[in-house]
């Protein structure tokens, strides 16, 4: 007779609940918002400062890498960056000018040719 190996099988442990912090996955997510309404609530000139700071830098950074797309649209400094006010009213005339050439050219098509 060929003896048989019987098979052993392990017994699988219950998972250990995990204890889920917002600085452990992803530090850079939560716990920073955390911080900030924290500081906002208690020196809220502070937050305010420094809320003005990171965006102007940000602002800053966008336009270094001319990275000007939807992500500036919503930032207070997009309303008074003197660089981006100029675009607005370059796009906006450029607009307006378009419309004034094509009513043109549909006033030009409707001119009856005489002799």
């Amino acid at each position: 007779k060929i003896p048989v190996l019987k098979k052993v099988e392990k017994k699988l442990k219950p998972p250990k609940p995990q204890k889920k912090f917002c600085c452990k996955k992803s530090p850079h997510k939560y716990c920073l918002l955390l911080a900030y309404i924290t500081l906002s609530v208690i020196l809220p000139d502070l937050a305010i400062t420094l809320w003005l700071l990171v965006e102007t830098v940000y602002h800053v950074y966008l336009h270094r890498n001319r990275a000007m797309g939807r992500l500036n649209r919503g930032l207070l400094v997009y309303e008074f960056c003197a660089i981006c006010q100029s675009e607005r009213s370059m796009t906006l005339i450029g607009k307006l000018q378009d419309e004034r050439t094509n009513k043109m050219r549909q006033y030009v098509k409707n001119i009856p040719i005489g002799t």
